[in-house]
């Protein structure tokens, strides 16, 4: 099993059946760190989300890989005890197809809520994988943040450090040099078991229909930092969509395809002219996957098994792609490809 904190790059995906997708058909384990973003829309039952979450972890935990579970957008406490013990009793019982053995995972705390870090020490005790502290710069001090170890029951060494900038829409001089400060006062005091710099540039929404590149952005913060002598500060995004989760928007009628490169996000944005027509959903992602191969930044089909899906797509001979979320599955499939790479460099 690979240690707790044994991790080169983070990515924070929520609990959706695309990014979920993707961590399933991993088949060896990358060094990538997945927090998987418990969420639950409202006035719906959390078990097929916790049945989905469960199953990947098993899956991941086959890999040796233990995943990191953020019930914080739940805003009550006791809802949020409640998501983690149905987790936790899902992962304790017996599965037909993978290995029957008791999964841990890695709870995630905030700052400011005392109750709550109370309440995480249970789970950190019967896991014994320590937690995850994820703070945005603006929510405590460096000193309050030393001070949260303690509130937990655990010692810093065990705890990883998550520094949240969100969504991240530009690399300006003032955006990295409060990155940086913030960082260099959180490193040392304690020592925490890892210190992750997690950010997303991708926009709520794509405007263009077409092909274009944007900068990523929340890489050159951290490269930023890296360079200023924060070595030890290891960097973590969203995968392919926004940071923020925004109930009520309007879904698009295009096929988005966001897509990682050594120096910018590639977007392509088809038109879908029914939405709700299947084969009509598969047409436009064939175009938008033709449109990829044919930019100029695609990784070529053995890259991962997103970048082969996306051949499939073009090629207009597969099945199965009859929803937009098998884009973000294929997307976010390419992308753990980059962030290992990217790691190992």
């Amino acid at each position: 099993m690979i240690a707790a904190g044994d991790f080169r790059a983070l990515v924070a995906l929520r609990s959706k059946q695309g990014e979920l997708e993707a961590l399933n058909t991993l088949h060896r384990d990358l060094g990538v760190q997945p927090l998987v973003v418990i969420e639950v829309e409202e006035d719906k039952s959390p078990e097929p989300t916790l049945d989905r979450v469960a199953r990947t972890m098993r899956k991941l935990n086959a890999l040796g890989r233990v995943a990191i579970a953020d019930v914080n957008a739940i805003h009550s406490d006791a809802e949020r005890f409640e998501l983690l013990d149905k987790l936790a009793n899902r992962l304790h019982s017996a599965d037909d197809e993978l290995p029957l053995d008791p999964i841990p995972f890695i709870p995630v705390a905030r700052a400011g809520d005392a109750a709550w870090l109370y309440r995480l020490r249970a789970f950190a005790d019967e896991f014994g994988c320590g937690c995850a502290l994820r703070i945005e710069p603006e929510s405590a001090t460096p000193a309050q943040v030393a001070q949260l170890p303690q509130a937990l029951g655990l010692e810093a060494t065990d705890v990883d450090l998550i520094v949240d900038l969100g969504y991240v829409a530009s690399s300006t001089s003032r955006v990295t040099d409060e990155a940086v400060a913030t960082l260099a006062d959180l490193i040392g005091q304690p020592t925490f078991r890892s210190i992750t710099l997690l950010g997303g540039s991708v926009p709520r929404s794509l405007t263009q229909v077409a092909v274009w590149e944007q900068p990523r952005y929340e890489e050159l913060v951290w490269r930023a930092a890296v360079s200023a002598g924060l070595a030890e500060v290891r960097f973590g995004d969203y995968g392919v969509v926004h940071p923020v989760t925004a109930p009520g928007i309007r879904r698009s009628n295009h096929v988005n395809v966001k897509y990682s490169c050594t120096d910018h996000w590639l977007y392509v944005r088809e038109p879908i002219p029914v939405v709700d027509q299947q084969h009509l959903v598969s047409k436009a992602i064939g175009t938008a996957s033709q449109s990829l191969l044919e930019s100029g930044s695609f990784a070529g089909a053995d890259y991962s098994w997103g970048d082969n899906g996306f051949v499939a797509a073009a090629s207009g001979n597969a099945s199965g792609y009859g929803s937009k979320t098998k884009v973000v599955a294929l997307a976010t499939s390419h992308h753990l490809s980059y962030l290992a790479d990217l790691s190992a460099a």
